[in-house]
C-alpha cells in the first residue's frame, strides 16, 4: 500500500510539474503570437507610413 502511494504522490507531482510547464509554455506561446500579429500589423502599416512620410 506504501509503494502505491509513494507511486501515486510521485505521478501526481510529476502531473503538477508538467502542468506548471504547460501553462508556462502557453504562455510563452501566447505572448509569441501577440507579437507576430504585432510585427504583422506593423509589417501592414509600414508602407502606409512611408507613403504619408512621402507625402510630407
Amino acid at each position: 500500500a506504501l509503494i502505491t502511494l509513494t507511486y501515486y504522490l510521485r505521478t501526481s507531482m510529476m502531473m503538477n510539474l508538467m502542468m506548471s510547464h504547460s501553462q508556462k509554455w502557453m504562455n510563452l506561446y501566447l505572448t509569441s503570437e501577440w507579437l507576430m500579429s504585432l510585427i504583422m500589423s506593423t509589417n501592414m502599416m509600414l508602407p502606409i507610413i512611408i507613403l504619408l512620410m512621402n507625402f510630407y
